[in-house]
C-alpha cells in the first residue's frame, strides 16, 4: 500500500500533540514527517503494540467516539521500539484500536528504535504544556 503524501493539513489536525518518552516530548507531526522521509513503513502485528497514553482509557466513551471517525489506513502509525523490546505507539492509538476491533492482525506503521528518535522532532516547551 502506498503512503498518502503528508501535508500541512496533518499538522493542523494534530497541532500540539506530543509523544512523551524519558522526560522528552516529541512533536507528533514533525515525528511523522521525519518518519515519512527516513523510514519505510512496514506491517506491524497489533498484538505486539502497547498504547502510549496512560491517561487515555481506550475503553472510554470519548476514545471510542473518536475511534469511529478515524480511517485505519489513511496514514501509517508511528511506533517506538523501546529498549526493553516492547513496541509503543507514538501516534495512532485510535487507528490501532479500530484495526483490532475490525479483526485485523497487522497495521501499517513506521518503527523507530528508541535510541534513534530524532532531536529534530523535539517539541518546544509551549507545545508540551
Amino acid at each position: 500500500m502506498s503512503t498518502p503524501k503528508l501535508t500541512k493539513v496533518f499538522e493542523s489536525v494534530f497541532h500540539g500533540q506530543v509523544y512523551e518518552l524519558n522526560g522528552k516530548g516529541y512533536d507528533v507531526p514533525e515525528l511523522t514527517y521525519w518518519c515519512a522521509e527516513n523510514i519505510d513503513p512496514q506491517d506491524i502485528p497489533l498484538s505486539k503494540l502497547t498504547m502510549s497514553k496512560s491517561d487515555e482509557e481506550h475503553g472510554s466513551k470519548e476514545f471510542k467516539k473518536h475511534t469511529k471517525k478515524v480511517s485505519v489506513n489513511r496514514f501509517p502509525i508511528v511506533v517506538v521500539a523501546l529498549n526493553d523490546g516492547s513496541l509503543q505507539i507514538a501516534d495512532g492509538n485510535h487507528r490501532a484500536f479500530k484495526a483490532a476491533g475490525l479483526g485485523m492482525e497487522t497495521i501499517e506503521g513506521y518503527v523507530i528504535p528508541e535510541d534513534q528518535l530524532p532531536d529534530s522532532a523535539l517539541a518546544s516547551e509551549e507545545e508540551e504544556e
